[in-house]
């Protein structure tokens, strides 16, 4: 594979990701103090969450990022306060995360009473004010008093955000931007795989098609954790919607290691990893059950079925590298990378890194070039196994034709008149050698005698037991 061509696609994913991010953090330099109440569903209402008591049990967060890991049949509650100094007109608070469940703003009026505003995945997508993949919520700031929002978020699986305070026209050009970005890298993934099912179509190689899978379902995990499936493929709320996540991570990791197994079959010594992946499925399968019933830590044991594939086949790439086997270290780089994106995805889930759109989507990134360096030596492999069967059929037809050959010049030694003894029947060859029949052309036909009597002969040499049938007395003399 060309190293070179792997690394500077690699070194564009992550100069384009890294600009994606640093844009993404162009929003107002308004940050919100934030505190945070977890409660039992339908516990609180607008009216009692405002209570003194109630307020008090709030804990103040440091920042606009909030994660606590995997939960859900919660409430929680949030307040919201900025310092709203020199700040006025239309602006667009954003939760970004955009497979948050439910977050119910509650905003003030004029009279000082608070009405809702309910955003989400569990929501229509086009009952959106706001254009974008995430929850954003249109504000207009008349007074540059300090001001205090509620908001209420309902979630299942990892719940993580972060509060951002938009310029309605900085907002609209980073939501293009995003949408921009999903869909481009989406289509890329798609093409790829499209690619590698029609490679696996025409010359019938499995290891084409497991990969073309792979890609396919990780570009449906893309869509749905961009929110561009919540758009285009399940706008309304359905049960699909609500459990697209753990569906797209097990097929993610079923086809992943299907296609890892493909490797470790031809690996010396990897049944232990080959059972190693499969158990990795049954986890995964584990994980898609509890998603589908809401077992929030069901959810863990997807990720650590994602994280054993990989971790198997980068073992395996490390000793095919160590034994200097061709490609192993296209290998090693192309599943050193899923693996680093897959540790770091699951250090993400349960709250462990903060939720950036550089560590969102940094597996999505990173196996867009690993699937680049899959697919060019997965070629480089066919290509050099075509070369090797030719050379072995060269080699048959250069065997066969030599034989032909001599058979050729055989049987043009047997063509014409040859020399016999009238009396023995001996047959002189071209050195001059005289041999019975049986041993010319056995020689030169490679043809064996089966040695029989005719009738005639044996008439005459055993007339005791051959009879003539024209004189059937064998004691008078024959004609």
């Amino acid at each position: 594979m060309p190293q070179k061509l792997f690394a500077g696609i690699l070194g564009l994913g992550l100069v384009w990701s890294t600009a994606f991010s640093a844009s993404a953090a162009a929003y107002d330099n308004v940050l919100p103090r934030m505190g945070y109440l977890e409660t039992e569903r339908d516990a609180y209402s607008i009216e009692s969450i405002q209570s003194e008591e109630t307020l008090a049990a709030f804990q103040s967060l440091q920042d606009e990022r909030f994660a606590i890991g995997y939960t859900g049949g919660k409430d929680h509650w949030f307040t919201i306060d900025f310092d709203l100094a020199n700040t006025t007109g239309w602006h667009v608070l954003e939760f970004y995360n955009p497979r948050l469940g439910e977050a119910i703003l509650y905003q003030p009026d004029e009279q000082g009473n608070y009405y809702a505003t309910e955003l989400g995945a569990r929501h229509p997508f086009w009952n959106r004010q706001i254009g974008g993949l995430t929850p954003a919520f249109p504000i207009q700031i008349e007074t540059d008093e300090p001001a205090r929002y509620y908001v209420r978020v309902r979630h299942f699986g990892s719940l993580r955000f972060e509060a951002r305070l938009w310029e309605l026209n900085d907002f609209n050009r980073g939501a293009n931007r995003a949408l921009a970005f999903y869909l481009i890298l989406s289509g890329a993934l798609l093409t790829l795989a499209i690619f590698n099912l029609s490679v696996a179509a025409q010359l019938r190689q499995v290891s084409y098609f497991w990969l073309g899978l792979f890609l396919a379902a990780l570009n449906f995990d893309l869509m749905c954790t961009s929110g561009t499936a919540n758009m285009l493929l399940w706008p309304s709320p359905s049960w699909l919607k609500f459990n697209s996540m753990p569906i797209t991570d097990a097929l993610t990791i079923w086809t992943g290691i299907a296609y890892c197994n493909e490797f470790l079959k031809a690996a010396p010594g990897a049944r232990i990893l080959t059972r190693l992946n499969l158990f990795a499925g049954f986890l995964a399968l584990l994980g898609l059950l509890g998603g589908i019933f809401q077992l929030s830590n069901a959810f863990y044991l997807m990720f650590l079925g994602g994280l054993i594939a990989p971790l198997a086949v980068t073992i395996m790439a490390v000793r095919a590298s160590w034994a200097q086997q061709p490609y192993a270290k296209s290998f090693l780089a192309c599943w050193g990378l899923l693996l680093m994106s897959a540790v770091m995805t699951c250090l993400l889930g349960p709250g462990f890194l903060p939720a950036t759109p550089f560590t969102e989507n940094f597996i999505f990134m990173a196996a867009f070039p690993a699937a680049v360096g899959w697919s060019f030596t997965l070629t480089s492999q066919v290509r050099r196994k075509i070369q090797n069967e030719r050379q072995q059929l060269e080699q048959e037809v250069a065997i066969n034709s030599s034989r032909l050959k001599d058979a050729l010049e055989e049987v043009e030694t047997l063509h014409g008149l040859l020399p016999i003894c009238c009396n023995c029947k001996k047959i002189r060859d071209d050195s001059g050698y005289w041999q019975h029949v049986e041993t010319y052309f056995h020689a030169h036909l490679d043809t064996n005698f089966s040695h029989g009597i005719c009738p005639d002969c044996a008439t005459n040499l055993y007339p005791e037991y051959f009879p003539d049938s024209d004189n059937p007395d064998p004691t008078s003399p024959r004609n």
